[in-house]
């Protein structure tokens, strides 16, 4: 931090500084807005500091810690720490807050300082704000904070303190670039604490540097982010789904399937049925068309990474002169790996080493990207339960018979009112007790919510609009149904036409 000229009033502060302080001050900027409640990241803990201080600082003690925070429009909380008044009231007047870690801050909004009045840790509804910091102008700077009123710390009372971020400023890319990486806070030394008591400045004893640390993410779940229907088939294919990891751990893929095979009301058959060992995929005239295959062991997808699963091996090879990271058929000379396809037993449930047939592809029978509409389906199965997850998905193109809505719910659609939900029984659990599925979005949204159709469908909402997220069929409740992929007549939602394949990488 740059040195600042103190008033007159103020000299005796750098003779109060504790022996381990060797920071100098900002000017504190003046503050004071309103944020909306989010859920709060931790600092590590510190030493308890000395009570024979005339005031003390500490990490907040009860803190929760969070495995990481999901951006989104409530601010980051990565700071939580408190002050300790002694024998004297205490007036705490300005904070110094250090920004570091991966993150780039100059992404982010401004930072407020909240009060945190239960000591838990999270900014609960009602916490109120006390003080704003302008968003960062470089990487790595310093949040400058000025309490005016100065905030009253009673003699011998704990008052708790949240510092959050705002977020709101990421959007798209530089949303999606955020994941798997981290926001620090810091106060770095006591000079950090602008405080008085009836005398004049005090300074904080404790331990220093008093640090809070969160690992970031651009959403809940794995993300379909592309989808290229065509040109070409076999060895020419340049067809490809694209996964974007947006949270900030790494996932195991090993337990994930992909499927472009949409409800056949006309057969009876459903992906989701898959627990059941029948009907989960296209019957044996359909295997030219469509597919059911599932990662092998050992898949998995790291915080922030773009993977991609190619129709045909050689033919990505071909098209994008790189190999792509998983293939449906034809490995050829890439270094893909190959995904496992249904062995056709039934009943059963088996996948195996085995390409899907030559003519499967991304769209209808009349070819990409002029033919029909389709869908594509990410969901987790753990090879016991009754039930799938939606993991993600994507309705793109026009309708057909065969290609219409995701529908586990009869009962919501206008064609079905009043029918109950469907209920499946695993063949590989130990019980006969069914389970039933929550309601999908109805089949109305669903058509006029199609993505258009395109060589290259890519998102650009990493935070997926509108979606309903409680009650649903997905990872953490989400209802993938209920995303508004597109206006269903070839205008953008959460997804849009792109100028062209970018495999591997996002838009």
């Amino acid at each position: 931090m740059r040195p600042r000229p103190l008033a007159s009033s103020l000299a005796l502060i750098g003779l109060l500084l504790s022996a381990c302080d060797t920071g100098t001050r900002e000017d504190p900027r003046p503050g004071g807005s309103t944020a909306a409640p989010a859920t709060a990241a931790t600092p590590p803990a510190a030493a308890t500091p000395s009570s024979a201080a005339p005031l003390a600082a500490a990490p907040t003690a009860a803190a929760a810690a969070p495995a990481s925070a999901v951006l989104g429009p409530d601010p980051v909380v990565a700071l939580a720490f408190e002050l300790r008044a002694g024998a004297s009231a205490i007036d705490l007047a300005g904070l110094d807050v250090a920004a570091s870690g991966s993150i780039d801050e100059r992404d982010l909004g401004d930072a407020t300082l909240f009060d945190d009045t239960n000591a838990n840790g999270l900014l609960d509804a009602g916490e109120a704000p006390l003080a704003v910091a302008p968003a960062l102008t470089t990487d790595d700077g310093t949040y400058s904070f000025a309490l005016a009123p100065p905030v009253r710390i009673a003699a011998g009372t704990v008052r708790h303190f949240l510092v959050a971020v705002d977020a709101t400023p990421l959007t798209g890319p530089a949303l999606a670039g955020a994941a798997g990486k981290n926001l620090v806070l810091t106060l770095p030394s006591a000079a950090a604490v602008l405080a008085y008591d009836a005398n004049g400045p005090v300074s904080p004893g404790g331990s220093f540097p008093i640090e809070g640390r969160i690992p970031l993410a651009a959403g809940e779940h794995v993300l379909i982010s592309e989808v290229v229907t065509g040109p070409g088939s076999g060895v020419s294919s340049q067809e490809y789904i694209e996964l974007f990891n947006p949270t900030a751990q790494a996932v195991d893929l090993s337990d994930h399937y992909l499927s472009d095979f949409t409800d056949d009301p006309l057969t009876g058959r459903f992906y989701w049925k898959l627990p059941t060992g029948r009907d989960f995929g296209p019957a044996a005239a359909d295997f030219a068309y469509d597919f059911v295959v599932r990662f092998p062991p050992g898949a998995r997808i790291a915080p922030g990474q773009v993977i991609t699963v190619a129709l045909d091996g050689q033919g990505f090879l071909n098209a994008y002169g790189q190999s792509a990271d998983y293939c449906l058929r034809n490995r050829g000379s890439s270094s893909a790996t190959p995904m496992l396809a249904w062995d056709g037993v039934a009943p059963g449930a088996n996948f195996v080493a085995a390409d899907v047939h030559a003519s499967v592809g991304l769209t209808g029978p009349a070819g990409a990207p002029t033919g029909n509409g389709e869908s594509v389906f990410l969901f987790r199965w753990d090879g016991v339960s009754d039930l799938i997850v939606d993991v993600d998905l994507i309705n793109y193109g026009s309708a057909s018979a065969t290609n219409a809505a995701v529908n586990k719910s009869p009962g919501q659609q206008a064609t079905n009112p009043g029918a109950p939900d469907v209920s499946v029984d695993s063949a590989f659990d130990n019980d006969a007790t069914p389970s039933t599925f929550q309601d999908d979005a109805d089949d109305l949204f669903q058509l006029d919510h199609r993505a258009p159709l395109a060589q290259s469908i890519e998102r650009v909402d990493f935070r997926e609009g509108s979606e309903r997220r409680g009650n649903g069929n997905g990872e953490a409740g989400h209802d993938e149904t209920s995303e508004p992929f597109g206006d269903g007549l070839g205008g953008a939602g959460t997804f849009q036409v792109g100028a062209a394949p970018t495999p591997g990488r996002l838009p």
